[in-house]
């Protein structure tokens, strides 16, 4: 006896008790297939798990030692700063500076390139190698403010990132 299913425009299939068997075999081959990694003899993980200390550590270290940097600095304007981290995972690391009021982008592009250092150094400082582990490490700055209608907004300076094909720091303000 065969099952009936309605499919597409009105057209009807059968599939008997052995059409059932027969694709529940190839779902759980297609399952093993793609649910396996690809390795290859001779191939290198360009990924390091076993040194990455705890990301709150992590974290920590980072901020501390943006601090160092960050107290010190003459400022053209004052503000206060948030450190928001948006993605902390193996080979990459989002996060957000957000100034209390507008700052002058000079003071953004150095705010921003040395927490993306800061991060860098916290890394290589757990055995890691950035480039050559296509680590990619970038930090935004924006300020919240208001709209001409009132409505809040955010104010996006742009961005600083490491490059981990020429090794280096590089600040890209925004086109707005």
């Amino acid at each position: 006896m065969s099952e009936t299913q309605k499919i597409g425009l009105g057209k009807k299939i059968g599939i008997g008790c052995g059409g059932f068997v027969g694709l529940f075999l190839l779902l759980i081959i297609i399952v093993a297939i793609f649910s396996s990694k690809n390795t290859y003899p001779g191939s290198t993980s360009k990924t390091n798990t076993t040194n990455i200390p705890a990301m709150s550590e992590l974290q920590s270290k980072i901020l501390e030692d943006f601090n160092k940097v960050f107290t010190t600095r003459k400022r053209q304007k004052k503000c206060d700063i948030t450190i928001e981290f948006k993605e902390m995972k193996n080979n990459d690391f989002v996060m957000n500076l957000v100034f209390s009021n507008v700052q002058p982008i000079s003071n953004v592009a150095d705010d921003t390139n040395t927490l993306v250092r800061a991060t860098l150094a916290n890394i290589m400082a757990s055995g890691r190698k950035p480039a050559d582990e296509h680590i990619s490490v970038m930090v935004w700055g924006h300020t919240p403010v208001k709209g001409e209608t009132g409505a809040e907004r955010v104010l996006v300076y742009g961005y600083s990132r490491y490059n981990y094909n020429s090794d280096s720091v590089e600040f890209s303000p925004s086109k707005d």
